[in-house]
């Protein structure tokens, strides 16, 4: 069941227009205010299908704030990063912090990607398994899913060990 929805959901987001894409990103911008509380704000480098998060990561890692993950092994590690030109593409195509020149650290808010969220806060994920790892270290730290008002759907198939978001936010 989750397979369906993660081939319908990537080829309802392969459908949304360039100009949807930027409007999404610069709506994006609108939730700094909300982020201004937390000290330290795991984003992530986004793809090209996903909502771009570049200007929202520059503005975070102007201010020394940002946080990316870095696949290692299994499962994600968490990076301070001060400079996006820093960043070095994974296997998977993912922009990533350098280990060699950004500290680890711990979040204080994780922004989280999925393909689709429901109406319960739940997240359907690309299936690997990595947020579900990183999301079940950090419970008590708040989580808001991140994405396009199109990856929106009322109910998601969903797991006990699934962990809901605490907030959503889809531009």
């Amino acid at each position: 069941m989750k397979e369906f929805w993660r081939q319908h959901l990537k080829q309802q987001r392969s459908l949304i227009p360039s100009l949807r894409r930027q409007q999404a990103e610069a709506a994006l911008l609108s939730l700094l205010p909300k982020l201004e509380s937390y000290p330290f704000v795991l984003s992530f480098a986004s793809l090209p299908e996903e909502i771009s998060t570049h200007s929202l990561n520059q503005h975070l890692a102007n201010q020394g704030r940002l946080l990316l993950p870095k696949v290692e092994q299994d499962s994600l590690q968490i990076y301070l990063v001060t400079d996006l030109d820093k960043l070095k593409k994974s296997p998977l195509g993912i922009l990533e912090p350098d280990p060699q020149l950004c500290p680890k650290a711990t979040p204080s808010l994780i922004l989280v990607p999925a393909l689709g969220f429901d109406e319960n806060l739940h997240r359907l994920g690309y299936g690997k398994g990595y947020y579900d790892k990183l999301l079940a270290q950090f419970i008590a730290i708040p989580k808001f899913g991140i994405g396009f008002v199109e990856q929106k759907i009322q109910i998601l198939p969903h797991q006990a060990h699934d962990i809901a978001m605490n907030e959503l936010f889809v531009f």
